[in-house]
């Protein structure tokens, strides 16, 4: 069974706009993704840099070293 033209010609701009939006969705998210990860790393050096200023230093304790769903961080102040 032949297809219209005007089907042909709609199922074709249809196919062109879903790869054209999934090629846009697609670069957003990985633009986002990046950007988040750069803001976390910011964020880290700066809190970094705040806690070498300040002289205090963090403790990393773990019930088991395998697993670290229990991690606690404890902040330890020189003289405190």
């Amino acid at each position: 069974m032949k297809r219209s033209l005007q089907a042909q010609l709609s199922l074709a701009l249809t196919a062109a706009i879903l790869v054209v939006a999934l090629g846009a969705g697609g670069f957003g998210f990985v633009t986002a993704y990046r950007d988040s990860i750069r803001s976390q790393d910011d964020l880290l050096m700066q809190v970094g840099a705040l806690l070498k200023h300040s002289g205090a230093a963090l403790s990393l304790e773990a019930a088991d070293p395998a697993q670290q769903s229990g991690l606690r961080v404890r902040l330890l102040i020189p003289g405190a």
